[in-house]
């Protein structure tokens, strides 16, 4: 009989996770709350059940005997899965090691403590906004992130204090766990990348930047490679990531990153979580690269030793293109047939997450997206006018325009 995996989780950026494990051979037992998500369809043995109740979990695991608890692509999902891996004692990041970088407070107290770069921060903890002094060290405008949240959710960028009195009760309340948000430096003349790193025996074996772009609600419309930093970017940001796994005794994880870029300065870790990213960005590294990050991570959570990946240059440009509607529309046989079409030539992989017919919810975050399409161009330019044209098309419904 083969081995078991529990993996937390089942949306469509877990769904190559799930087929990662099931080509390793191991049984999936896989977690979700939410009916629909694909994920409970490719699972060996599905379970309707929130990724967060412990108790239920672990009364599967003592059934089942898995060889490791999985995630990816959230924080939350990290999370949970670290508070199960050491509860049976397997293999895996700790919750305080999780804690200590997707805590977006005590991040960048890490950060701090470790000389790295980082943005003026104060931390709110408090239920009632405090005064608008307390936000005087940092200024405006500013960022503000929930301490632990997954995705973009509650992240909006404040122009001056009446913003914070607006949105202070909303973001103080969408942090998971502990309570509140950081209130951080916005940092002008800064270009936002995304970045992909592999923890191999302490130290960074593998890391790449992705051009990042964001709608209004800074979600994800698409990541692609090769990305902005040059090598000595390279050697600097994987000197950060070294410093912190160091400090914190993490010898095995990926790493996804969000990182702040200025010539001539030093580059910025903003965010980070040790996890695949989601938005396909494990997908386009392997196909750039050559080498399967999902792969890598099961096999990271199931070996005792392992070596680092070899991969191969990039050729081309390899992008994703998540498909999300920024109004309420339905989402008709014309805008799917319109965005096929237009994705077709380029196209490694298109999906929809549902059929013609449904009414799509505003993308304000990863999760409400409706599909995604992997390409592959042969320059940045291309990439960016097929983003523009899935923007047109969503835009306006799938119609001639």
């Amino acid at each position: 009989m083969s081995s078991s995996v529990i993996i937390l989780g089942a949306s469509p950026f877990i769904v190559p996770l799930i087929r990662a494990a099931k080509k390793r051979g191991f049984r999936t037992l896989v977690c979700s709350n939410l009916p629909d998500d694909p994920g409970l369809r490719e699972a060996d043995e599905p379970h309707l059940v929130s990724i967060l109740d412990e108790e239920v979990i672990i009364q599967i695991a003592k059934n089942k005997r898995p060889v490791a608890v999985l995630s990816a692509a959230s924080d939350l999902g990290i999370y949970a899965a670290s508070v199960l891996s050491k509860s049976l004692n397997l293999q895996g990041v700790r919750p305080e090691q999780v804690e200590a970088v997707s805590d977006k407070g005590r991040f960048h107290q890490l950060q701090q403590n470790l000389g790295l770069p980082a943005p003026a921060c104060v931390e709110v903890e408090s239920e009632s906004l405090p005064s608008a002094s307390f936000f005087e060290s940092v200024g405006y405008p500013a960022i503000v992130k929930p301490f632990f949240a997954s995705g973009s959710r509650g992240v909006a960028r404040v122009n001056h204090y009446q913003d914070l009195v607006a949105m202070h009760s909303e973001t103080y309340q969408q942090s998971s766990g502990r309570k509140g948000y950081v209130f951080q430096q916005f940092l002008e003349g800064y270009e936002e990348v995304g970045c992909e790193a592999m923890i191999i025996n302490g130290k960074v074996e593998f890391l790449e930047s992705t051009y990042k772009f964001t709608n209004e609600h800074h979600a994800p419309v698409g990541h692609c490679v090769p990305g902005p930093l040059n090598k000595k970017q390279i050697q600097n940001v994987s000197s950060q990531i070294n410093a912190i796994a160091g400090h914190l005794g993490v010898e095995q994880s990926p790493v996804n990153l969000d990182i702040m870029l200025k010539a001539g300065e030093a580059p910025v870790i903003i965010d980070m979580g040790f996890r695949l990213g989601g938005n396909l960005l494990p997908l386009v590294m392997g196909v750039a690269f050559g080498w399967d990050p999902y792969d890598w991570a099961v096999r990271m959570a199931t070996e005792r030793t392992i070596a680092p990946p070899e991969y191969s240059d990039c050729n081309g440009v390899v992008g994703s293109l998540i498909f999300g509607s920024m109004h309420v529309q339905i989402f008709t046989p014309e805008l799917k047939n319109a965005l096929t079409e237009l994705v077709k030539p380029h196209a490694l992989e298109c999906v929809f997450d549902y059929e013609p017919g449904v009414q799509l919810p505003v993308f304000t975050q990863g999760s409400r997206r409706f599909g995604h399409a992997l390409v592959r161009t042969s320059s940045l330019a291309d990439y960016v006018h097929l983003l523009k044209g899935v923007e047109d098309i969503i835009t306006h419904g799938g119609n001639p325009i």
